[in-house]
């Protein structure tokens, strides 16, 4: 049996993709028009690594702190 989180998921999910199927032809006829290509693309994959939380709160004083502690910067 499906869950109705499972099904909610599936249906958003579905009309996402339905929704998107129609922009491929309209950039390649754009593309196609413009007479010129593209020459660059920034591909950033960002996945994983700590937090922001994790590299800049360093918790002094804190079980959680680890071995390094702040600096003085004035």
């Amino acid at each position: 049996m499906i869950s109705r989180r499972e099904m909610l998921k599936a249906t958003g999910l579905g009309l996402l993709g339905a929704s998107c199927s129609g922009w491929a032809p309209l950039l390649a006829d754009e593309l196609a028009a413009a007479g010129q290509r593209r020459r660059h693309c920034v591909l950033l994959w960002m996945t994983g690594g700590p937090t922001q939380t994790d590299t800049f709160d360093m918790k002094p004083g804190h079980a959680n702190g680890g071995e390094f502690k702040e600096i003085a910067t004035n």
